[in-house]
């Protein structure tokens, strides 16, 4: 389910051309703070796999991350046990030594 919801986020940034710099800024609008900037529109559009980061650092925090596609990702708190990343429904136990 990863997989499918950073495929299905990469497929919506939007470009824009920055100025007289020449360079490329993207973003994934529904995914604040998802955002990139590079001399070429490839390599922007590399650069948005940021995306990885930015959700494992929401799902640490137990910060929401936004469904995307209808595909949604979040976390569950359960007694003494660390938080439990839930990808639509199916469990994701967090590694020993923490995050």
């Amino acid at each position: 389910m990863l997989t499918r919801y950073i495929k299905a986020a990469l497929e919506q940034p939007e470009y824009e051309l920055v100025g007289d710099s020449g360079e490329f800024f993207g973003r994934i609008p529904a995914l604040d703070g998802v955002l990139a900037n590079s001399a070429t529109l490839e390599s922007c559009r590399n650069e948005l796999e940021v995306l990885e980061d930015w959700i494992l650092v929401r799902l640490s925090q137990q910060l929401p991350v936004p469904a995307v596609q209808g595909i949604s990702l979040g976390v569950q708190r359960s007694g003494l046990m660390p938080p439990i990343a839930s990808i639509n429904g199916a469990i994701c136990l967090p590694r020993c030594g923490g995050y």
